[in-house]
């Protein structure tokens, strides 16, 4: 990263709000992307809706306005207002009288408007198989609470005898409609017995304490001769390819390249026959992608 520019996220910092110092934007690569991080530079990704500008000179907060930021550019200032970050730790729960229940922490932007929950169906096709993908989408409220309960499903609900479950996720939404990343998924088997009406850990992964999110950890120690160890966090079942490089791309090591299980994980690097010098590690996972830099010093 090649950084010119940080600013904390506005609507972190100006409410009390648990590790608010790790909501930051900043301006990178001269000025031709702005990337953002709600882990204090653990993992970053692009601001999307930033691309159209060819090169911002600087970005600042809104000293009255918490939901807006500014971006100097060479034809002018623009006004920006982000869309709201992902409801975070979702989880899911069971009422006494037997129906489900999504909960989730709130929100800290100023012109956050309500939160719109998501009902799913996800089915074991064909003949009682695996899981499918989810369908049968349906939006089930409006809420400026951070919990919703589904009443109308109960311990009589049958959608068939094959153990499918029914999920549910949240979207935030701010008073432009500009509308969050869905969160994650809450999902509840039905078979219509009340000993199998329970919250599934697959998609709840705070309840199985598991990473809610992908992330690769900086390496132990750093700089280091000639072990370390690689840290990263894998929220579901995924082809993980983890492979390290020299300053110049070329490939040295291949440490991953295979089927993971969700989990916290780690891996170590033995660089005895690897020269001193900067090191680059990066893994795919899915969707997921990011680089880390390390220093071997014999």
């Amino acid at each position: 990263m090649n950084v010119t520019n940080i600013i904390l996220h506005p609507s972190y910092t100006k409410y009390p709000f648990p590790n608010s110092s790790k909501h930051l934007w900043v301006l990178d690569n001269g000025g031709s992307r702005i990337l953002k991080t709600t882990n204090g530079g653990s993992s970053w990704s692009v601001v999307p809706f930033l691309n159209s500008f060819t090169t911002v000179n600087n970005i600042s907060n809104d000293p009255t306005n918490d939901s807006l930021i500014y971006l100097a550019t060479a034809t002018g200032t623009w006004k920006i207002n982000p869309p709201p970050e992902m409801p975070l730790s979702t989880r899911g729960f069971i009422t006494s009288d037997v129906h489900p229940g999504i909960k989730w922490n709130r929100n800290m932007e100023s012109d956050l408007l309500h939160y719109q929950v998501f009902r799913y169906i996800r089915r074991r096709m064909p003949n009682c198989g695996e899981l499918g993908n989810p369908e049968d989408i349906v939006p089930l409220a409006t809420t400026i609470d951070t919990f919703y309960i589904d009443n109308m499903q109960n311990i009589n609900t049958v959608i068939s005898e094959c153990g499918d479950q029914i999920g549910y996720y949240v979207i935030a939404v701010d008073k432009s409609y500009y509308l969050s990343t869905p969160s994650s998924s809450v999902e509840f088997e039905v078979d219509g017995c009340p000993e199998c009406w329970v919250v599934k850990n697959s998609q709840t992964n705070e309840l199985k304490n598991l990473p809610t999110q992908y992330l690769l950890h900086q390496n132990f120690p750093n700089p280091f001769n000639p072990e370390t160890i690689i840290k990263y966090d894998l929220p579901e079942d995924v082809f993980v390819s983890l492979r390290v490089y020299d300053i110049l791309g070329k490939e040295v090591a291949i440490l991953i390249n295979d089927d993971e299980s969700a989990g916290f994980k780690s891996v170590k690097l033995n660089a005895s026959n690897l020269p001193s010098g900067v090191y680059i590690y990066k893994i795919i996972a899915g969707n997921y992608s990011m680089i880390q830099k390390m220093i071997l010093m014999k």
